[in-house]
């Protein structure tokens, strides 16, 4: 049984992607001790997204019946103007078991994919209809681990490539 608790927290978090960092995902590169990440290894790419726009998701589930569990994470990722430099490099990463932690407007990294890696799953590419349309790409990140995503602080991330 939790011996803690959970007490109201002042209304100062803020939602929201701030960035994403993606690496190739490798066996063994994140240890996880009291949900907290540590991450080895791994050449990790900066990808800005479009403000107030995307969001990662962990949903836990138990199935009681068989005493397993399971952790969906998922990622949706929105990036303006479509190019074909873009589009490329979206589909490279559709190619790898990747490693992704998303930075949030609290200064929190989550970490998808640590122990099997996760999915570039979708690339929407739309051009919007009027002006003031979204033209850009809807990315979707999909990942299925036995544990919730581990969390690590912006200040421990690992060092960026480019």
């Amino acid at each position: 049984m939790a011996q803690i608790g959970i007490t109201r927290e002042t209304y100062d978090g803020a939602g929201g992607i701030k960035y994403v960092l993606a690496s190739v995902f490798t066996e063994g590169m994140v240890s996880t001790t009291a949900k907290v990440a540590t991450i080895t290894g791994g050449a990790f790419y900066k990808y800005v997204t479009n403000k107030h726009s995307s969001n990662v998701t962990n949903t836990f589930g138990m199935a009681v019946e068989t005493g397993s569990a399971a952790d969906a994470q998922a990622g949706t990722l929105v990036f303006a103007k479509l190019s074909a430099e873009k589009q490329a490099e979206l589909e490279e990463l559709s190619k790898h078991d990747l490693l992704v932690i998303a930075v949030d407007f609290n200064g929190v990294g989550i970490v998808l994919g640590a122990e099997e890696g996760c999915n570039l799953t979708a690339i929407e590419a739309g051009t919007g209809t009027a002006h003031t349309d979204m033209n850009g790409y809807t990315v979707t990140i999909t990942g299925d681990e036995t544990k919730t995503a581990p969390v690590i602080a912006e200040a421990d991330l690992p060092v960026v490539t480019a």
